[in-house]
């Protein structure tokens, strides 16, 4: 699921003749939005053309300053990439901040039901909900606009966490999926090759969570419906350990004498020949 203030993609009619057929001599066009892990956008993309044309940076509170997109020619000459565009946005965009739409004339960010001041980091008008979320009906995410928004204007949301998560299971899938694919009916091979190659890309602790996370999930699944063995999950999460190990893991578990020796041994024999770095 997405964040309500997430946007994708803008279509713009410039000549309002109810097509977009016209391309940039009659003002049409379709953007593309990317946003940072906070859903500030960062840029705007060309749909046609693939270039960038605009880019956004923010101070913590949201006040925003308007950088050129590629290098060449705008609606203001000549202009160079990242370069700051004094004259604001060429593209007439009003989505910025943490998602929340830009009021050109007044300055403020609108949010629902209220009004956001980038530059003094405060709601221009008190909470509606009253005392409710605090004794500071003015106060901005509680101070902390780096790990929360607030796009109703009434309720904080967490949103660093939940792209982490989003992006660590980004890491993760193209092993999961080519373990899979690579050790099909080999189990052994398949946990343990996945999770050193996973733990190498994507750092040793996303992998390791990871893959506890899915053997709890699994195992959860399989005592839902009857069908639980608690002995296949302690031996997947055994190979992913060896996976760990294979990765670079193995100064965590030194000086364990025959626990030690057994990892090695079992690397050497399981993956540490098909993951080599």
């Amino acid at each position: 699921m997405r964040y309500v203030d997430a946007p994708v993609v803008r279509f713009h009619d410039g000549n309002t003749d109810g097509d977009l057929d016209g391309g940039s001599e009659e003002g049409d066009n379709t953007l593309y939005y990317t946003t940072d892990a906070n859903w500030n956008v960062t840029a705007l993309v060309d749909a046609e053309t693939g270039g960038v044309v605009e880019r956004y940076m923010y101070d913590p509170y949201g006040k925003a300053t308007v950088l050129n997109g590629e290098s060449g020619y705008d609606a203001d000459g000549q202009v160079t990439e990242w370069s700051v565009d004094t004259g604001g946005s060429d593209w007439a965009n009003d989505v910025l901040y943490c998602g929340y739409r830009w009021d050109f004339e007044t300055g403020l960010y609108q949010v629902r039901r209220r009004y956001y001041h980038p530059t003094i980091g405060r709601w221009v008008t008190s909470d509606p909900i009253g005392y409710e979320a605090g004794v500071n009906l003015h106060e901005y995410v509680k101070g902390r606009p780096i790990t929360l928004t607030d796009p109703s204007g009434q309720v904080v949301h967490v949103v660093v966490v939940a792209a982490a998560v989003a992006a660590a299971g980004a890491c993760m899938y193209p092993h999961f999926t080519a373990g899979m694919a690579k050790y099909p009916h080999n189990e052994e091979m398949r946990h343990c090759w996945t999770s050193c190659v996973a733990a190498r890309t994507c750092g040793t602790v996303i992998s390791a969570v990871f893959s506890l996370g899915f053997e709890v999930v699994t195992e959860g699944i399989r005592a839902f419906y009857g069908d639980s063995d608690f002995t296949d999950s302690v031996y997947d999460l055994m190979h992913n350990a060896i996976g760990l190990y294979c990765a670079g893991f193995e100064s965590s578990i030194a000086g364990l004498g025959n626990i030690t020796r057994w990892f090695r041994e079992s690397c050497d024999c399981c993956c540490k020949r098909e993951t080599k770095p």
